[in-house]
């Protein structure tokens, strides 16, 4: 439902545009493509997304119903006037009340980008980058350059060596740049996502699937000028990594 309700966000009429999504993912042929851009949905959208959508017709079907009913009521809420929203994962929540989770917020981030996107999480594992790895691939694919920093130590399941060979696969490979941090004296805890220096995910959930998805964890997504602060932040732990001679290891927090 996650990535369905964050391509019928912009959608006119979302529950139309849900029906001709399913349509193209099931046979995306000439008529199928052409309803789908009358419905405000760019092909090359769904085809980024694909990976992520259920397989069995029924599935599709009604993960697609889902999404449409989330984008429309996504639309109701009231503005707001701030520019930073709270975001969270967790098992049981109401969605009234928390209304943005870690995973959708982080992709949708990955799909506006227009530039640059930088993610800077100390674990990460296989299953976690594979959820955002469509959104990613297609990223590089329309010129978006992007740089993930991890802590190599903590890496689970090869999870940058997985992401690059799905980049490569579905995206442009030579936009993807992985900073594996290593001989630290410090420890890096930070997890955050950058957009273009205007729209960020800051928060305390790594890039690990249960932590964008089921581990109790708080963020916000926050919009402004001051996003640049934190792309220098990463800019210069990777400066200070590489540049860094081999030390003993800084004590290591649990995730």
């Amino acid at each position: 439902m996650v990535a369905f309700g964050a391509l019928l966000l912009g959608a006119s009429d979302p529950i139309e545009a849900a029906d001709a999504v399913v349509s193209y993912v099931r046979s995306p042929r000439a008529g199928a493509r052409r309803t789908l851009e009358l419905a405000g949905i760019s092909t090359q959208s769904v085809d980024d997304f694909r990976g992520l959508f259920p397989a069995d017709p029924s599935m599709l079907a009604a993960s697609a119903s889902s999404g449409a009913y989330w984008a429309l009521g996504h639309r109701t809420r009231p503005e707001r006037q701030d520019r930073w929203f709270p975001v969270t994962s967790g098992t049981d929540l109401d969605r009234d009340v928390f209304d943005r989770r870690t995973g959708e917020t982080l992709i949708g981030l990955i799909a506006r980008a227009r530039q640059r996107l930088r993610l800077f999480s100390a674990y990460v594992d296989g299953p976690g980058l594979r959820a955002l790895a469509p959104a990613l691939a297609g990223a590089t694919a329309r010129h978006v350059d992007v740089d993930l920093v991890t802590v190599r130590r903590l890496e689970r399941d090869d999870a940058p060596d997985v992401l690059r060979a799905l980049v490569d696969a579905d995206g442009d490979g030579s936009r993807l740049r992985i900073h594996r941090l290593e001989g630290m004296s410090w420890f890096p805890h930070l997890k955050l996502l950058t957009a273009d220096s205007i729209a960020a995910y800051i928060g305390s959930a790594n890039m690990t699937f249960a932590g964008m998805t089921t581990n109790f964890e708080v963020g916000a997504l926050v919009e402004g000028a001051g996003v640049v602060a934190y792309e220098a932040l990463v800019d210069e732990l990777v400066r200070r990594a590489h540049d860094t001679p081999l030390a003993v290891d800084a004590e290591v927090p649990a995730e």
